[in-house]
C-alpha cells in the first residue's frame, strides 16, 4: 500500500503531498508557495517530486481553517519526510503552523538536533531528538499532540522511534 493510501485510510483532515504542487489532497486548504523549489528528485516512496527550501524566507503558507489553527484543536498528528543538507546554525523551523493561539513546529536546532514544539498561551511543550541528524539522509518525523481530554501529552517520533528526551506533559 502506498503512503498516500495509508494517510487517506487514517481519516486525516488534510494531506499535502508537495509532489509538484501545493494542493491539499483531502480538503480545500491549498498552500501558497513563497520561494520553494519543486525538484524531480523524490525523497519518499509514492512520490515523483519533492519540495526544496534554500532560504530563510522560503515557505508554503497554509490557510487558516478551524482544523488547522484553532485553540480548541486539542488533538493533532503531523508527519512527513525531510532531508537536512547541512549542519544547522542557528535554529530554523522546518515545519510550523498556527499563531499566538496555538502553534506546532518541527525545528532544526544547533548541530542538527530536532526539536518538536507545541506552543500555547498557557504552556510550551518541547521534545528533543535523541540523536543528531546527518546531512543528506532522509528522515521520517511524526509529532502527536493529545491535549485536554485525550491524555495531555506530546509524543515525537523520528524514523518510527519515540524520542524521550525532555518529554513534557500538558499541565
Amino acid at each position: 500500500m502506498a503512503y498516500s493510501d495509508d494517510i487517506l485510510a487514517l481519516g486525516a483532515d488534510h494531506h499535502w503531498k508537495f509532489d509538484g504542487d501545493y494542493l491539499d489532497a483531502i480538503g480545500s486548504a491549498d498552500g501558497v508557495n513563497s520561494g520553494t523549489i519543486v525538484s524531480d528528485t523524490a525523497i519518499a516512496e509514492d512520490a515523483a517530486n519533492c519540495m526544496t527550501t534554500n532560504g530563510t524566507t522560503d515557505r508554503v503558507t497554509l490557510p487558516t481553517t478551524t482544523t488547522i489553527n484553532n485553540s480548541a484543536q486539542s488533538r493533532k498528528a503531523i508527519a512527513g519526510w525531510f532531508t537536512p543538507t547541512a549542519l544547522q546554525d542557528p535554529p530554523k523551523r522546518i515545519y510550523g503552523e498556527g499563531d499566538g493561539t496555538q502553534s506546532f513546529a518541527f525545528i532544526m536546532g544547533w548541530g542538527n538536533n530536532l526539536i518538536f514544539e507545541v506552543d500555547d498561551p498557557s504552556f510550551t511543550l518541547q521534545v528533543f531528538s535523541d540523536t543528531h541528524l546527518e546531512p543528506n539522509r532522509v528522515y521520517h518525523v511524526c509529532m502527536i499532540f493529545e491535549g485536554n481530554g485525550f491524555g495531555n501529552e506530546l509524543r515525537a517520533y523520528l524514523d518510527g522511534v519515540e524520542q524521550l528526551s525532555d518529554r513534557k506533559s500538558v499541565v
